[in-house]
């Protein structure tokens, strides 16, 4: 439940203007988030975000409240009549983050706009990120409204302008007229010095009462933060005529609150005339850390506002080096939210379907693809958006199995035994199967007739040998 904190110090140094700090509604996705990730805070208590360890394209923008507007009854000189204006608008900032602030818990403080009461129009809260550090960015809130009443017609004053509500990170000063002589607003808020009212008022006297200073704003070792709050307006005026000026708006330093007093004015027919001129507050100013800077500002009519957009990065480890194309490898992605499914590709081709651990963490094995050679990355994507890739490896060719040997291979009629290879020129060959191994194949050959002719010779011998021995018995 969204709550609005109204702090109205009356006499004392400064407001709380309308502070509000954000209970933030944290918005959490209902599904696993990885790209264009959006978290906003609205006003209510300080509230913390954790960057992700992993997150990229951080985003920061941060909207001060507006200033209220200070309606007032005209009175005798216009019955039934209202004075109305505009009142400060609040700035915003959106600045990069890149990721410097990845892990970092940041503390957010958001700023609602001023509202109208008895106490005067108050100015915006500005709206605060910090780290237990120091501030990261501030916008500034907006001054409350002013007016002059007793001539006709009567004259709204604006309220300065919150920090960042242009690309000048200083709060601008209330509105002041020249026709009414004194000067009436309250300051803006410049860097870390508040804004004020005009103290030189105050020794004019009855009838003249200067509004206050702001403050600092300030964090805390843990991270709270402690706003910049605009100066009180003056409140000063006899009988039924008591009116308060604009509250300054809340920032890095608070801007001040506007100065009240009276004024000779003609009136109809050239008579002259007592008018009070109850000035505008000054705008608060605004902050970015060193080495951020402004990506663009604007004006905000209403209450303030902290949104973080951001994208996630998986970690992916993959084989590196040379991989054989058709062989399994090992691989592992770190970094998703948990229980998350991803699919692993390389090129074209699907390799790997897994779920994340409950610590955003799965490991996994796949097979290179036959026809996927050259630099190659592993990469891995979420309901078809990639989040992750490895680091590039290389892919070698599969190894192509050797042709099958077969009868007569080597040029000759001695084959090989169970699955040989072997070379048409005849060459030497060796069987790689289960088979007989064969032996070598010279590519040459004896005819067929010299055997049987051996064979007879050494018959004859035999025959020879048996009759010499014969006739020497």
């Amino acid at each position: 439940m969204r709550r609005i904190l109204t702090l109205c110090l009356g006499t004392a140094a400064v407001t709380a203007a309308a502070l509000s700090v954000s209970s933030a509604a944290v918005a959490v996705p209902a599904t696993p988030c990885l790209v264009d990730c959006t978290v906003t805070f609205t006003p209510g208590a300080e509230s913390t975000f954790v960057v992700p360890a992993n997150a990229t394209q951080v985003t920061l923008k941060v909207a001060g409240g507006a200033g209220a507007q200070n309606s007032r009854l005209v009175g005798a000189t216009a019955p039934g009549t209202t004075i109305t204006g505009p009142a400060g608008p609040g700035g915003v900032v959106t600045t990069e983050l890149g990721s410097q602030y990845d892990g970092q818990t940041l503390h957010v403080l958001v700023g609602a706009a001023g509202v109208v009461g008895g106490d005067g129009a108050l100015g915006g809260a500005g709206s605060f990120v910090a780290t237990a550090d120091g501030f990261v960015a501030v916008a500034g809130g907006g001054g409350g409204q002013g007016f002059i009443n007793g001539i006709r017609p009567g004259v709204a004053l604006a309220g300065g302008a919150g920090g960042y509500s242009t690309a000048d990170a200083s709060g601008a000063s209330g509105y002041n007229t020249p026709t009414v002589g004194a000067s009436s607003e309250g300051t803006g808020a410049v860097g870390a010095t508040p804004g004020t009212g005009d103290p030189a008022l105050d020794t004019n006297g009855t009838g003249f009462q200067s509004g206050s200073a702001g403050t600092v704003a300030s964090v805390a070792s843990d991270g709270t933060i402690t706003p910049g709050l605009g100066g009180v307006a003056a409140l000063y005026g006899p009988g039924q005529q008591v009116t308060p000026a604009g509250f300054g708006g809340g920032g890095y330093a608070g801007g001040g609150g506007g100065n009240w007093y009276f004024v000779q004015t003609q009136q109809g027919f050239g008579m002259p005339g007592l008018s009070f001129v109850v000035g505008a507050g000054g705008g608060g100013s605004g902050y970015l850390a060193p080495g951020l800077s402004a990506a663009s500002t604007s004006a905000n009519t209403g209450d303030g506002s902290v949104t973080i957009t951001y994208s996630l990065a998986a970690t992916v480890t993959a084989p590196t080096g040379a991989v054989r194309a058709g062989t399994a490898q090992s691989a592992s992605v770190a970094a998703l939210p948990p229980n998350t499914a991803f699919v692993g590709t390389i090129g074209t081709h699907t390799v790997a379907n897994g779920v994340t651990d409950a610590n955003g963490v799965a490991s996994f094995s796949f097979t290179v693809p036959l026809d996927v050679t050259g630099t190659q990355v592993l990469s891995i994507s979420v309901n078809g958006v990639t989040v992750g890739q490895s680091a590039a490896f290389t892919v070698e060719a599969a190894v192509t199995p050797p042709p099958a040997g077969g009868p007569g291979a080597g040029g000759g009629p001695v084959a090989g035994g169970g699955n040989g290879t072997g070379t048409s020129d005849g060459t030497a060959v060796v069987a790689t199967g289960s088979g007989t191994t064969a032996l070598a194949n010279t590519g040459s050959h004896l005819p067929g007739w010299p055997l049987p002719a051996a064979a007879a010779l050494v018959l004859a011998g035999l025959v020879l040998m048996v009759t010499r021995r014969t006739r020497r018995a």
